[in-house]
């Protein structure tokens, strides 16, 4: 029996064509490697794609994206190649990804967040909204909430939700 810590896992079920679509980021027993894996068939089979640590999968369509301790990797090949994308204004280490359509929103472990309206290309708009992590994005219509770490705002704290 194989014992494998799943780190983060993403279902991808935007879209018919890609229901039985699942990313994972791993860790292998007994301090194996941390890896990137695909599975498209609802689990049944996996591939792997990548050896990085993984804190956080988005995907859309064949967009995916993966917060790594190295920083942001982009696939525009639905997870099976991979670009590290640099984001100056931020960390290497992005902890949360969140992605709609071509807009795609990272938070680092300084409290930063940055967002792209052209598929991870560019990185114009920064702002460094907590003290600590930024563990979680999730943004609906307008508003982008945003969950920290221990040092961050508390609940019904002004600003950021």
């Amino acid at each position: 029996m194989c014992t494998v810590l799943i780190f983060t896992i993403f279902f991808c079920g935007s879209c018919t064509a890609c229901t039985d679509k699942i990313y994972i980021g791993t860790q292998g027993p007994y301090g194996l490697p941390y890896r990137f894996a695909i599975s498209t068939d609802g689990g049944e089979t996996w591939t792997i794609t990548a050896d990085k640590l993984i804190f956080s999968i988005a995907a859309v369509g064949d967009h995916v994206y993966i917060g790594t301790s190295e920083g942001l990797a982009v696939s525009s090949t639905g997870g099976l190649t991979w670009k590290l994308v640099s984001i100056p204004q931020l960390t290497n280490k992005i902890i949360s990804v969140f992605a709609s359509n071509s807009s795609v929103y990272v938070g680092d472990d300084d409290g930063a967040l940055a967002i792209s309206t052209d598929y991870g290309q560019t990185w114009p708009i920064t702002a460094y909204i907590f003290d600590t992590y930024v563990l979680s994005i999730y943004v609906q219509d307008d508003r982008i909430y945003a969950g920290s770490g221990p040092e961050g705002p508390g609940f019904g704290d002004p600003g950021w939700v």
